[in-house]
Parts: structure tokens; sequence; C-alpha cells
């Protein structure tokens, strides 16, 4: 056996396995009685409706998810998520989103999300230079 693998050996025994395994399996526990899961999901009008397991529901337009934005109803529609709620994954357009992050207001990658919110900004002072002129 070599130096490096001889000083990790006392790690990765069977039991140190089986422990880390129960621990994790606990973890996951608690955070399914803590975190949103998503009971349902349903495609409706170009909208993603998240109903969760405590009865509330979350409603977002595909337009605003990153990956999601030009998708075609046949596109949303083929989607699945998790056994444990906390995760939807559109199979044909390989993205991804926890039920966390989207019921955060986290729709995309930081860099996606700056763009869009620069954008949005962007047509905000717009309008409201528009509006200005109109009132003057």
């Amino acid at each position: 056996m070599s130096a490096m693998a001889n000083k990790w050996a006392h790690l990765l025994t069977e039991e140190n396995l089986a422990e880390q395994i129960e621990q994790a399996k606990a973890c996951g526990d608690a955070e399914n009685l803590t975190e949103p899961r998503a009971e349902t999901v349903q495609i409706k009008q170009g909208a993603i409706i998240i109903k969760l397991r405590n009865g509330a529901e979350f409603r977002v337009a595909h337009t605003l998810i990153q990956g999601l934005e030009t998708a075609t109803v046949e596109q949303l529609q083929d989607f699945w998520v998790s056994t444990s709620g906390d995760s939807i994954h559109w199979e044909s357009l390989d993205v991804d989103f926890s039920v966390p992050g989207l019921l955060a207001g986290r729709f995309g990658t930081k860099r996606w999300m700056m763009a869009e919110n620069a954008k949005a900004e962007d047509k905000t002072v717009n309008n409201g230079a528009m509006l200005n002129s109109i009132a003057s």
C-alpha cells in the first residue's frame, strides 16, 4: 500500500462509510421536513405552476427562466420532478432547477440574472424617459 493510500485507509472503512450514509440520510430527512418540496408541477398557458407539499402554489412564466425562455409547449411538457420534490428537470432541454431556488427567485446563473436585471432596468429607464417626454 502506498504512503498516500495508507494515510487515508482509516477514513475509508466500511463502518465510516455506513455512518456517513446514515448521517446523509438523516440530513435529507430533516431537509424534507423544513425545505419547500414540490408535490405537483404543471405547465399551463406558458406558466410553470409548482404546488408545494404544504399546499402553497408558486407560478412563474417560463420566459423568465434561463434555458426555458424560447421552449416550445412540447419541450416544456417534457419534465420530471425528483422523487424528493426538490428539483425539476426538463429532459429535452437539459435544464435543471431546484424548487427552493425557483421560490427564491433564482431563475438562472448569476451572470444570466445580472444581464436580465440590466435589461429590465434599461426598459424601466427608457419607459420613464418616454413618460417624461409625453408629460412635458
